[in-house]
């Protein structure tokens, strides 16, 4: 390990990520008595120093984050000038951000569970609803938008606590540097539609991204994603936003109705407010039987990121990787993320890939092919199964409940209120969400070839299709 940095009062070790005008770095923090402690340190780069405007946002960022003082949003330290260089000392948060979470699943164990994905949402909505709603010291509204609510910026923390960061493009009303109206910061996937169109934001614009993140959260797919931005911001503001459960048909309706309000693309229509979204979430789990506490979450993600991808190169691992893994354009597994602390940046700060999906939401021809390349060198005499059966068979409880409203394009209305009803807690089955509905047939024909030839191979089965005990008895 190379020689720490002195800087002012701190020791500066490696860096965590870099952005467009900062950089963080694990530090420590030195005072009298000895005493240190890590912190996450954010410097402004010398090319952003030498521009006023840049370095008034990064000082207005370390005004509006000195009032963060919540549970589920990194805390900030110090703020100061060494050197001519402008740094913030922020909480060190140990654990994965979201973008790597979903990447180690898709990687390993398939979606991820619905009442996982449910707590992570209800404490994103907690940070956003203590942040919207901060007042000063002198009881004045500070008007904080956070702009940039996106996988990079929420990091799940070793207890289980989520915490989101990187407060750097946020919005506040007293903010000295006030953005014009037509400026936009953040990710354009995550982006409001009307935010895009140039209108000022207003805290309905963070519920949007809320929104964004659970629909991916829960297929497994970016919502919107293209080769451009000017693609990206095109979708954004027209393509069809189907259900997460015709992608994943685990997710049950009444979750499906708080996703598709998060992302009305009118904000009269959309939640209003943090509290009320947090508050539907909070309902649908309670109704569901589905409350995971974050000493079960922290659990989950340990278990998550101990799986490792299947082997690459044999039949049997690329049957699996067609199985579980959703389109990806270069066809590889995705590298698993390290576990280590990690703090991102301004412009996201680590490689940012993105699972691709087509616009209408449809399954991919390739896979489909190859699947049936499989079944021939596999099973040779494999029937393809009955999809529309297959379909009646694997949807029959959700049947039991009355049919929904349907909007004018045909997807159930999701202001209707859904109907309550009873449902085990999810365990992560490899494949049970990440191949469309009209495979099934043929995916349990697939399945049972798999097994044998695991069987026959002496592995275990229990490292593909289950948890271990204490996360059986924990998810069941």
């Amino acid at each position: 390990m190379s020689e720490p940095e002195e800087f002012g009062s701190y020791l500066v070790y490696e860096q965590l990520g870099i952005g467009g005008m900062a950089s963080v770095h694990v530090a420590e923090s030195r005072s009298m008595g000895g005493f240190r402690k890590r912190v996450a340190l954010k410097r402004l780069l010398a090319h952003a120093a030498d521009n006023p405007e840049l370095v008034q946002s990064f000082i207005d960022e370390a005004r509006l984050v000195r009032y963060l003082k919540h549970a589920n949003i990194a805390q900030t330290y110090d703020f100061g000038k060494v050197g001519g260089i402008y740094f913030i000392a922020m909480e060190l948060v140990p654990g994965p951000t979201l973008t790597q979470l979903i990447r180690q699943c898709i990687a390993t164990i398939g979606v991820i569970p619905f009442p996982i994905t449910m707590n992570l949402l209800i404490q994103i909505c907690d940070a956003l609803d203590y942040a919207h709603n901060l007042r000063d010291e002198h009881g004045k509204p500070l008007g904080i938008i956070h702009r940039d609510v996106s996988p990079p910026n929420v990091i799940i923390s070793n207890t289980g606590i989520l915490k989101l960061i990187d407060f750097g493009v946020a919005k506040a009303a007293s903010s000295s540097n006030q953005t014009q109206v037509g400026t936009v910061k953040g990710k354009f996937s995550y982006m409001a539609p009307e935010y895009l169109s140039g209108q000022r934001p207003d805290p309905r614009v963070d519920l949007w991204a809320v929104g964004a993140m659970a629909h991916e959260l829960l297929t497994a797919h970016q919502l919107f994603d293209a080769d451009d931005d000017y693609r990206v911001i095109e979708l954004v503001k027209a393509a069809p936003i189907v259900l997460p459960s015709r992608k994943n048909p685990e997710v049950p309706p009444e979750l499906d109705a708080v996703v598709m309000t998060a992302l009305e693309r009118d904000p009269a229509r959309r939640w209003q407010s943090a509290a009320a979204m947090r508050t539907a979430l909070a309902n649908v789990a309670k109704e569901l039987q589905t409350v995971v506490s974050n000493a079960q979450l922290i659990q989950w993600v340990d278990y998550a990121f101990s799986q490792k991808p299947p082997h690459e190169g044999s039949d049997l691992s690329q049957l699996i990787e067609l199985l579980e893994a959703p389109s990806r354009p270069s066809g590889k597994l995705a590298d698993r993320p390290s576990r280590r602390s990690t703090q991102d940046m301004d412009d996201g700060g680590f490689d940012d890939r993105r699972t691709r999906v087509r616009d209408d939401g449809g399954f991919d021809d390739r896979r489909t092919r190859k699947l049936a390349e499989f079944d021939d060198r596999l099973t040779r005499t494999a029937s393809r199964g009955d999809p529309t059966k297959a379909e009646r068979g694997n949807r029959k409880n959700r049947d039991a409940t009355p049919p929904r409203k349907l909007s004018e394009d045909g997807d159930r209305d999701p202001t209707q209120r859904a109907v309550p009803r009873k449902r085990s807690f999810l365990t992560p089955r490899v494949g049970s969400a990440m191949i469309e509905r009209h495979t099934r047939g043929h995916r349990l024909v697939l399945w049972l070839v798999a097994l044998l030839v695991l069987a026959g191979a002496g592995l275990a089965s229990a490292h593909f299709f289950g948890h271990p005990a204490f996360l059986a008895d924990l998810l069941g």
